[in-house]
């Protein structure tokens, strides 16, 4: 019989053409902790309410071993002067210990518990850069351009990565809009681009999961954020499970046991529980027992 391991015809049915080879994506080294290489990285959120209680959770967050990054949602402790918000990111990064911190404002129209105006927003972002401490932050793509600018450019003088992000809560954009949303994300000069969306069936999930291998494959080599939050039809949430930007991505955690978690962004009950990684549990590489024990030990701590 013929040999097909040695006809150039072979090559095109094992998809290596050019075009066709995974997508690389671009190593993020933050304190050790290498996003998009080995297993998908976990982030816990607080959402306390208070000063205290804020940094209460830090501390207990920053003693589960299988959590890589905590994220200081400050936008829950309400409208308060920026400088304080400095301060109070200062207290929660030393008791983050050596846990990589992300510090995220959330506008109301992006999820968050108050609408803060384009001014308010960028002041509280450059207290937080020039007189608080992250190691991340998390920034909103359709705010003022300048503004965004600015920040992104401050954030790069003293050396903290961007997540530039976009919600749509009510719906999936369709693939080209959510491709043309990333490359804006990246244009920005994002080092982490997301987007979570409303998935309301699977061509929904489909569309999600397709632009994200198109931005790796063909448009960009930034780690990407990407899924959403499951609509009323459970089949469509499942086939949302699997979303992902890459097996060695972000995974966030709430009221969900870790164990529980597949790679894909999903939220619940109208919050948040997402994971980036793709194709893979994000537990991967964890004892079963240890995902139990810190899916439960974070749901003790939200309401």
């Amino acid at each position: 019989g013929r040999d097909w391991s040695s006809d150039v015809c072979s090559s095109d049915l094992m998809n290596r053409i050019g075009g066709w080879t995974n997508g690389s994506v671009e190593v993020i080294d933050i304190k050790g902790v290498r996003i998009g290489e080995g297993r998908p990285k976990l982030i816990a959120p607080t959402t306390s309410k208070t000063e205290a209680d804020l940094i209460a959770t830090v501390k207990k967050f920053a003693d589960m071993p299988a959590l890589n990054v905590i994220e200081v949602r400050i936008d829950y402790l309400g409208k308060i002067d920026p400088k304080d918000y400095a301060r109070i990111t200062r207290d929660a990064y030393a008791a983050a210990g050596d846990k990589v911190v992300l510090v995220t404002l959330r506008n109301g129209t992006d999820g968050g518990p108050f609408i803060a105006d384009d001014e308010w927003y960028g002041c509280v972002y450059e207290a937080v850069l020039t007189e608080g401490r992250a190691d991340i932050v998390d920034l909103e793509l359709f705010r003022d351009r300048a503004m965004i600018d600015r920040l992104v450019k401050l954030a790069r003088k003293q050396g903290v990565k961007v997540i530039i992000s976009d919600h749509e809560f009510n719906f999936t954009p369709d693939e080209d809009e959510i491709i043309r949303r990333l490359m804006l994300e990246e244009q920005a000069g994002a080092d982490i681009l997301k987007i979570a969306v409303m998935a309301h069936s699977p061509e929904d999930a489909l569309a999600v999961m397709s632009a994200t291998a198109k931005m790796r494959h063909y448009h960009s080599a930034r780690h990407a954020v990407n899924g959403g939050r499951l609509g009323g039809d459970h089949a469509a949430g499942k086939e949302f499970n699997g979303l992902g930007a890459d097996a060695h991505g972000l995974g966030l955690l709430r009221d969900l046991d870790v164990g529980e978690l597949v790679g894909g962004e999903r939220h619940f009950d109208g919050d948040v529980a997402v994971d980036a990684g793709g194709g893979g549990r994000v537990g991967a590489g964890l004892e079963r027992s240890e995902e139990r024990r810190v899916g439960k030990e974070c749901r003790s701590r939200w309401s």
